[in-house]
């Protein structure tokens, strides 16, 4: 304990002299030599937090060793378990306060409220990098972002849109058509995208809630949620996202899966016609949705969703269970039968119900167990 609350006071002490804060600097600068992100303006602005954040953390280890080594001979266990509590507590709220603040985060403006006002599924694309809106501050109002931080979302929505080549098939229009991307957000004013193809501007230079100023596109015919391909083609993994953003590429009229899905196309001698089948999405929340196809497909085809696939998505084709497929690389496609009429899509995770069932269970055991020690302890002393 005594190493402990040395190492406590030096923390502190460096806390204070804002050895973190200037640590924090030079990993920024890094920061934004690699990527172009002006990280270190936002280490600037942060270095007070980073301040105080260093120093609470250190003045809590150096409690924790005070409580645990000089106060063993001095505090009850009972006294001592409760200090530890409250020290620890208060060093989690302290640093992970701004962490809760999805809760109430932003404030709105008008393109918020323009953009929460549209009737899902669509997507809106802000700008991975340098958007105007951070992180994925949009979803707190429930608007679906096209990015937005996640920080271990799908390597295969990565790859499609190449994050690690600083997202360079961001500029692929079809690309923004397989996602069913409706609105655009743009910073407004210097150097910025006066027009984009298919879209038009609907709102200009409004302010928003941050004080900046962005433009917003909307498509002009809004693109498919869901859509009837009438052809697939399979092939290596490493083709797919080439072929994707080729130019001549027509994803309304044929999928393209990777060798490792469990389905066998019909080979195709050309490109297929547009399929006479129409996609509506009549029913959707978060986790479920229901296509309906009408007309229903003349034969055997595929539905495309702009939705990324997983596998604790579930598929019901009219009532039957229908096989999940993983199209275009990253989304869901569901292999459809001829004269289908309805396609049922559920998210439901087993894992997940499994740690759930674990959590409770063990909940459930403490607290048998807190009570059983307290009904021991009383018929002891009764």
């Amino acid at each position: 304990m005594t190493a402990a609350l040395i190492v406590g006071a030096v923390v502190t002490l460096l806390g204070i002299t804002g050895a973190f804060g200037q640590l924090a600097e030079g990993f920024a600068s890094g920061i934004q030599a690699m990527t172009g992100r002006d990280a270190l303006a936002a280490a600037t602005a942060d270095r007070s937090a980073i301040l105080w954040g260093a120093a609470s953390s250190g003045l809590a280890l150096a409690a924790v060793a005070a409580v645990l080594g000089y106060g063993a001979d001095r505090l009850t266990p009972r006294l001592q378990a409760l200090a530890l509590v409250l020290i620890v507590g208060t060093d989690l709220w302290l640093n992970a306060r701004s962490f809760w603040g999805y809760t109430r985060p932003y404030g709105r403006d008008a393109l918020i409220d323009r953009l929460a006002a549209t009737p899902p599924p669509f997507r809106v694309l802000n700008l991975p990098r340098g958007g105007v809106y951070p992180g994925s501050s949009l979803m707190a109002f429930d608007i679906p972002e096209l990015f937005g931080y996640h920080g271990n979302e799908l390597r295969y929505y990565d790859d499609l849109w190449d994050r690690e080549n600083g997202w360079r098939n961001l500029g692929v229009l079809p690309l923004w058509d397989l996602w069913a991307v409706r609105y655009a957000i743009l910073p407004a004013g210097g150097r910025t995208v006066d027009s984009i193809p298919g879209f038009r501007r609907v709102m200009d230079s409004v302010a928003t809630f941050d004080g900046g100023r962005a433009n917003l596109f909307e498509r002009l015919t809004p693109a498919p949620y869901a859509r009837v391909v009438a052809g697939a083609i399979k092939t290596d993994s490493t083709t797919v996202a080439p072929t994707l953003v080729h130019p001549r590429m027509d994803v309304s009229r044929i999928v393209l899966f990777t060798n490792d899905q469990p389905v066998t196309p019909e080979p195709l001698k050309e490109m297929p016609p547009p399929s006479p089948s129409r996609a509506t999405v009549t029913a959707w929340q978060p986790g479920r949705m229901t296509v309906t196809l009408d007309p229903a497909p003349p034969k055997p085809s595929y539905l495309l969703v702009a939705e990324n696939w997983y596998p604790d998505w579930q598929v019901a084709v009219d009532g039957r269970p229908g096989q999940l497929l993983r199209g275009d690389y990253s989304l869901i496609s569901v292999a459809l039968p001829a004269g289908a009429r309805t396609v049922d899509l559920t998210f439901h995770s087993r894992l997940y119900e499994i740690g759930k069932g674990i959590t409770l269970a063990s909940l459930a055991l403490l607290l048998i167990t807190f009570v059983a020690s307290l009904v021991g302890r009383r018929a002891r002393h009764a």
